[in-house]
């Protein structure tokens, strides 16, 4: 093959390769404009954290658990109430929010464009099952589930059971403190709570270590 078409084939594919990497380029940028795949709001985690520290609570963030020797979940927060033991998922959309309690799919709308997410209750759901199992002979009537959505998202009040809540993330705390307020239940002991927490983040360190 003579060497001005070897040259002509080896343009066309440079040509052709940086014109997939601007297309590729333009369609994540597009769908970021209306749609963000749960980045951990470090800011929100400091805020968890004095938070915390203020109401004397124990709390860890971006906790490990194991489902089984070769899979294990990721939980956001997991702030250690007197009453409750609250598993917190951080979730960040722009737009309009919509979708019912059982939905495996929510529809966030932004700009007249439409994307389909995750119902967080549900997986949030499965990773309180998962810390259950971990704990073993933990009751399911002391963990509350609750999704922590951006303040920039709207959406109506969800319908949820008695222990799950959709909040905003500037609602988070006072929702926490009306779970608190509002509950029947005996404190947990402090030595109980403190022998949790260390349960969970030793074996969260541990797969941590694996990976």
């Amino acid at each position: 093959m003579p060497d001005e078409i070897k040259q002509l084939i080896l343009v066309a594919a440079i040509i052709l390769v940086i014109f997939l990497i601007v297309l590729l380029i333009i369609k994540l940028k597009s769908k970021s404009k209306y749609y963000v795949k749960n980045p951990k709001n470090k800011s929100l985690d400091k805020k968890i954290r004095k938070y915390a520290m203020d109401r004397d609570f124990l709390f860890l963030s971006d906790v490990f658990l194991p489902v089984n020797n070769e899979k294990a979940v990721i939980i956001d927060n997991i702030i250690f109430g007197n009453k409750y033991i609250y598993v917190i998922s951080q979730k960040h959309w722009e737009g309009t929010l919509k979708g019912f309690e059982y939905d495996t799919k929510w529809m966030v709308t932004y700009k007249n464009q439409t994307n389909y997410v995750d119902n967080p209750l549900i997986s949030n759901r499965y990773k309180v099952h998962v810390l259950m199992n971990f704990l073993g002979e933990k009751e399911e009537e002391t963990i509350v589930n609750i999704i922590a959505i951006n303040d920039h998202t709207n959406f109506e009040e969800f319908n949820v059971p008695a222990l799950e809540s959709v909040v905003k993330m500037k609602k988070l705390f006072k929702t926490i403190d009306d779970f608190e307020r509002s509950s029947t239940l005996n404190d947990i002991k402090e030595e109980e709570i403190e022998r949790i927490a260390n349960l969970i983040y030793e074996e969260s360190t541990r797969i941590k270590k694996i990976k």
